[in-house]
């Protein structure tokens, strides 16, 4: 166990950084750990965002609960004074003159109100009394007592009353203040229809804030604005703030009030608070404001927080043990083909056995193989050579073979000069003659094997001459060509086979005058083109199965060779989404399509 210790050490100490050992361990660490850090940043990128998107429905949920408790008490309140005012003998008591000193059916009647109110106000907790008052009478009544208005004690609510004279019911806070304490109250003040003089009165139902705030605003983080149509504050836990304009109190609040937000995070007073706005579901259109500060949240936060640092801590520690074991595992074998390099040893002791054998392992076929290797290197360095010999040879064949056709070019001259001199001129014999001397003087010219479009052209247009004089008039030929495209490069040779097939196959069968049209245009990055001839055509069996054919490369000994010919040498110079296709009507005729690349 030493010894492969000292050795791995003593590689790191000779190879340093440039080790294939420490490349693969800082690789394979890399591989796990930065991987392992993206996907745990993200997923607490996304838990926390997930996290604040629940904090805000939360908050909007617990916002909607104290809304609609809200809403209800203070429509209740205001059912119940309709109530009262509606009782006969609050009628009686608004409409007409009591005695002074009240006599028997005025004290009667004052006690059955009474009865009324302390009724009115035992059923809701929240009440913290009940007032009616006649300006007619001079006189205000509650559960307890009764008296002038003058010797009223609680009247904090009339300069509001006065205020709102020209409305039949309206809400208003205060203070009412004893001798232990000050109570906060949410008043309902509904008037009734004037009397004797102008004389009005009402009654009023006033609400403890501290009750109604333990029923909704329980928890020391949140706090619940409620404020009116005029944005007054009606309702929150400080009591300093009530009647105060929101945006004088408030004003961050009343510009977020004022843009409509639902519920979001935002950042107030210095700390990261979740806003939520919500409108009064009754006809009062009010608004609810909560904000709750993100310190409810934190311990959850950070417990999460910590969860995943302790397991980004254990997955990155468990990596860096991973990535060495494998380091070192991937290492031996590198280490013992180093120690076969160094030593120069026969790498069958090595080895030990063959490949059926139980110790055999990938190492070993590795090293077998490298000294097979070395013999089969020497074996084709001996027939590289054999090669290279008859490759010279055939080069000087092929020099050689070079004398044929320009023997045949210079003769095919003579003839023509000849034929010329018997018939005294030219004629369609001579012509024939210069046509294709001239077919193969540009065959002869060109070396390479991709020639112009241009040129081509030309080559089939000598073709096309020599074919005329033959077949007189039986077809004709036009081609279509853009001269931007001339310049493009092709494959030499391709076209004439196909208009030979064209003329031998199509149009000499064909009863009628033939037509052979060639077309070429650009698309996008390929150039299409077409042979098309109104010869006997061929059957949609023989064409489907000829397309199937090229796609394969399959070559047959049919009267089709030419085609799969220039099929075959599109493909091995262009590629294999390169080549012919080949549509045919009978009686109708052929189109020959070649696709290849916009090579300029």
């Amino acid at each position: 166990m030493m010894k492969p210790m000292n050795n791995l050490w003593r590689n790191i100490r000779q190879y340093n950084f440039n080790s294939i050992l420490l490349r693969n361990f800082v690789l394979i660490v890399g591989l796990i750990i930065l991987p392992l850090i993206g996907i745990s940043v993200y997923v607490y990128e996304h838990n926390d965002a997930n996290m604040r998107a629940e904090i805000e429905r939360s908050a909007l949920g617990e916002l909607a609960i104290a809304r609609d408790s809200i809403d209800m008490v203070l429509s209740e309140t205001e059912r119940l004074s309709v109530r009262i005012k509606s009782d006969p003998d609050s009628g009686l008591f608004y409409q007409e003159r009591l005695s002074s000193p009240l006599n028997y059916s005025d004290t009667v009647r004052i006690q059955r109100i009474q009865q009324v109110l302390q009724t009115a106000r035992l059923t809701s907790p929240y009440i913290d009394s009940i007032q009616m008052f006649s300006e007619y009478n001079n006189f205000y009544l509650t559960a307890e007592s009764g008296g002038t208005f003058q010797n009223a004690d609680n009247r904090w609510w009339f300069n509001a009353y006065e205020q709102h004279n020209g409305r039949s019911n309206f809400w208003t806070t205060g203070l009412v203040t004893d001798k232990t304490s000050r109570t906060p109250l949410l008043s309902f003040v509904n008037r009734i229809s004037s009397y004797e003089g102008g004389k009005s009165g009402g009654v009023l139902i006033h609400l403890n804030l501290e009750k109604l705030g333990n029923l909704v605003d329980h928890s020391v983080y949140q706090r619940i604005y409620v404020v009116d149509p005029e944005r007054t504050i009606m309702f929150h836990r400080d009591s300093a703030l009530l009647n105060e304009p929101l945006h004088e109190a408030k004003p961050e609040l009343a510009a977020l009030l004022k843009n409509g937000i639902a519920s979001r995070i935002l950042k107030l007073e210095g700390q990261n608070q979740v806003i939520s706005v919500l409108p009064s579901l009754s006809e009062k259109k009010w608004a609810y404001i909560s904000v709750v500060s993100l310190q409810s949240y934190q311990a959850r936060r950070t417990q999460i927080t910590e969860l995943m640092i302790v397991l980004l801590g254990v997955s990155v520690c468990s990596a860096i043990v991973l990535a060495f074991i494998i380091a070192t595992r991937s290492y031996q074998p590198i280490r013992q083909i180093l120690s076969l390099i160094e030593n120069k040893e026969n790498p069958f002791w090595i080895v030990g056995g063959k490949s059926g054998s139980k110790p055999w392992n990938e190492t070993k076929y590795i090293l077998t193989n490298l000294t097979e290797s070395f013999h089969q290197n020497r074996s084709m360095e001996v027939q590289l050579q054999e090669k290279y010999e008859l490759l010279r040879k055939a080069q000087a064949v092929a020099l050689q073979a070079q004398i044929n056709p320009h023997f045949l070019y210079n003769t095919l001259e003579s003839i023509n000069w000849k034929v010329m001199r018997l018939t005294r001129g030219k004629n369609e014999a001579s012509e024939m003659i210069q046509s294709l001397s001239a077919l193969l003087r540009l065959t002869l010219e060109t070396k390479d094997d991709l020639v112009t479009i241009g040129k081509e052209l030309e080559h089939l247009r000598l073709y096309v001459e020599m074919q005329k004089l033959r077949y007189k008039d039986k077809f004709s030929f036009r081609c279509n060509v853009h001269e931007r495209l001339l310049d493009c490069k092709i494959v030499k040779l391709v076209l004439q086979p196909i208009v030979e097939n064209a003329i031998y196959y199509g149009i000499k069968p064909s009863p009628r005058n033939g037509m052979i049209t060639v077309s070429v245009e650009a698309r996008r990055e390929t150039i299409v083109i077409r042979v098309r001839d109104n010869g006997v055509g061929i059957p949609f069996s023989t064409a489907h199965s000829l397309n199937a054919d090229l796609k394969k490369d399959l070559f047959k000994e049919n009267e089709h060779i030419g085609l799969r010919n220039v099929n075959q040498r599109l493909r091995l110079s262009f590629g294999d989404k390169y080549g012919l296709t080949i549509r045919s009507k009978l009686k109708v005729g052929t189109i020959v399509e070649m696709v290849i690349p916009y090579i300029h």
